[in-house]
C-alpha cells in the first residue's frame, strides 16, 4: 500500500487503513479513509510529532482522466511524476489530502482484431469492470443489445454481496 525511500512516502493504493513509517528520524503516520473502489474519494492524513518536510506522492490510477486535490480543504493543482501527484511540503499533524477520482460510466471495447469481440463492450466505472450474467437477467445474455445512446446509471446496493456498486440501462438520452 505505501513505500518509503530516501525523503518520500509513495501512497500507491487505496485502502482504509493506518500505516507508520520512519522518515527523517521520526514516525509519520498515515491514516487513510476511502469508499474505493466503489467511491473515488480517498483522504489521506499524516499525523507526526513535530512539523516536518517531506514529499507524499499519491498514484492516479490509470483509468482516472479527471480528478479534484484539496490540502486542508483548499483546491490545489499538484504536479505529475510517473503516474503520482507530488506533494513536497512542511508537513503538520492533522494535514490531509482529500483526492476526488471522477468515476463515469464507460463503454469499453476491445480491440477490432479481437474477432470474437467484435461489437460487444464491457461497462467500465473506475477500477471495476461489469459484466452481465444469465442468473441476474434470466435469459440468454447474448442476446442483451445496449444502444449507445442508452443512460447508464450507477448505484450502490447494500444488500447485493455485502455492498457492491451496480448499473442500470435506462431509456435512450435525446
Amino acid at each position: 500500500i505505501y513505500s518509503v525511500a530516501d525523503t518520500s512516502i509513495y501512497v500507491h493504493l487505496f485502502i482504509g487503513g493506518e500505516a507508520s513509517v520512519s522518515l527523517n528520524e521520526q514516525q509519520v503516520r498515515i491514516i487513510q479513509t476511502s469508499g474505493y473502489p466503489w467511491s473515488g474519494d480517498v483522504s489521506i492524513a499524516v499525523a507526526l510529532a513535530q512539523p516536518t518536510s517531506f514529499n507524499l506522492l499519491v498514484r492516479v490510477p490509470g483509468w482516472c482522466r479527471k480528478f479534484t486535490v484539496r490540502i486542508n480543504g483548499a483546491r490545489v493543482v499538484a504536479p505529475q511524476r510517473h503516474g503520482y501527484l507530488a506533494f513536497r511540503r512542511r508537513w503538520k499533524n492533522g494535514d490531509r489530502i482529500d483526492l476526488s477520482l471522477d468515476m463515469p460510466i464507460e463503454r469499453v471495447s476491445a480491440h477490432r482484431r479481437v474477432r470474437d469481440a467484435v461489437g460487444k463492450i464491457a461497462l467500465q466505472r473506475g477500477p471495476i469492470v461489469f459484466c452481465v450474467e444469465e442468473c441476474d437477467h434470466g435469459r440468454d445474455v447474448r442476446q442483451i443489445r445496449l444502444a449507445d445512446r442508452t443512460k447508464l446509471t450507477a448505484r450502490f446496493d447494500r444488500r447485493l454481496l455485502g455492498g457492491a456498486m451496480t448499473i442500470t440501462a435506462g431509456q435512450k438520452r435525446s
